[in-house]
């Protein structure tokens, strides 16, 4: 099934009217561009768990913040209509730090009935920040060797942090994943669990076995 690639780049500017806000602009398969419009800066804040707000009310509230510009909603619609499968990527300017702790995997299309778009199997989602480096080519190798690292220090609790179960988060990626198969049937991802104390010489040491993908938790 093909996939559509929809990039959002959100960048620091003023609006027009002299609001500061975010500027934000998209664009559909390198090369159809909509926008630039502006996200409602007020609108873009970090999830409070604590909160009343529900996480499905936060993602829509968010979604309506980012795409508060007409143009921005117009081109988004657009895309949506033209490609329902899209991989979302999210580019945020490496100087607009306050933006890195908003949690995006959580947006929601008001309109849309089915889960957050990053739950959806018609819009994978992920976020970057734009680097000075080549990017990788596709894996094309089975099963994709994947390094399953927990870190999971024994001081948290003086940081007020709670325990990581490891092997609660080991068996939800295996259960996540178990339906995802190579041509031939057999499972195409193969995850690794690093043993315990997870530092950083032994995920380096680990990484040199030939892993394609490292996959931390952690806080």
């Amino acid at each position: 099934m093909l996939y559509a690639d929809l990039e959002i780049r959100i960048v620091a500017s003023d609006s027009q009217d002299g609001t500061e806000g975010y500027r934000v602009e998209l664009t559909l398969d390198q090369g159809q561009e909509f926008g630039p419009g502006f996200a409602r800066k007020d609108g873009v804040t970090t999830f409070d768990a604590t909160g009343a707000e529900t996480k499905q009310a936060y993602g829509e509230r968010l979604f309506e913040a980012l795409f508060a510009d007409p143009k921005i909603k117009s081109g988004w619609d657009r895309a949506r209509g033209q490609n329902p499968r899209r991989r979302i990527r999210l580019r945020i300017d490496p100087e607009l730090s306050e933006l890195h702790p908003i949690q995006w995997e959580l947006l929601r299309a008001p309109s849309d009935d089915s889960a957050q778009l990053s739950l959806q199997a018609a819009t994978p989602f992920s976020r970057y920040l734009p680097q000075e480096w080549q990017p990788g080519t596709a894996v094309l190798e089975r099963p994709i060797k994947v390094l399953v690292a927990v870190a999971n220090p024994s001081d948290l609790a003086d940081w007020k942090l709670q325990a990581v179960d490891a092997k609660t988060e080991y068996e939800s990626l295996l259960a996540a994943t178990a339906d995802i198969k190579d041509e031939d049937g057999a499972p195409a991802i193969r995850f690794d669990l690093l043993p315990h104390p997870c530092t950083l010489d032994a995920i380096r040491d680990a990484l040199k076995q030939g892993y394609h993908v490292l996959h931390f938790i952690g806080h």
